[in-house]
């Protein structure tokens, strides 16, 4: 009898993984970034925005958009050094 016993059969796939395949695909992720992720982001911003200057808010409310503010600025900071470094170091 044999000790091993195989629990999952592997799969090889033929497709070779390059170098410029990997660059394009970093690309076209960052190009989904910049035009649908970013601008989403900072649609939210200036409706937040716009909501703690028009609005009488309570200090909670005004305290958890404040938040979402700092959140958002933050995620769009960080798309835009992803794609900074990424290009910089490549």
């Amino acid at each position: 009898m044999s000790i091993f016993k195989p629990t999952k059969k592997l799969k090889h796939t033929n497709e070779t993984i390059t170098l410029d395949n990997k660059h394009t695909e970093m690309l076209n992720k960052f190009n989904t970034y910049n035009s649908k992720k970013i601008p989403e982001l900072e649609n939210d911003k200036k409706t937040i925005q716009l909501r703690l200057n028009n609005e009488k808010l309570s200090i909670d409310e005004i305290f958890l958009l404040k938040d979402k503010l700092v959140f958002i600025k933050f995620e769009i900071k960080k798309l835009k050094k992803k794609e900074k470094d990424y290009l910089l170091n490549n």
